[in-house]
């Protein structure tokens, strides 16, 4: 696996596990905010896209790569989401290494 990829699932598995951003605390989140705040945590520009209270925009604190590999969680975070919800989300016919694991969390 590219390590990248394995960074972005560790960072991932520490936003459910540590942070407690668990399925059921995203799919409240049915307003794009999760993409918002990944396309934040993207941008190398100062970005007025965190759509959540500043207090938890932890951005600034983290090195350009941590904030890559936050964005990344952040993307996983929301295609899972959209997956639970059964919405446009359809990788049958896309050839790809993603797998589910048993708990239904998307991994590569």
């Amino acid at each position: 696996m590219n390590k990248w990829i394995a960074k972005i699932l560790q960072e991932r598995e520490k936003q459910i596990t540590k942070n407690g951003y668990m399925p059921e605390h995203d799919d409240e989140h049915t307003d794009g905010s999760i993409a918002d705040a990944a396309a934040h945590y993207a941008s190398h520009t100062k970005s007025e896209l965190y759509p959540w209270d500043k207090q938890y925009n932890s951005k600034e604190k983290h090195s350009r790569i941590e904030q890559l590999v936050i964005a990344g969680a952040l993307i996983v975070a929301e295609l899972e989401r959209l997956e639970r919800a059964n919405i446009n989300v359809d990788f049958s016919q896309h050839k790809s290494s993603f797998g589910k694991t048993a708990d239904g969390m998307i991994q590569a």
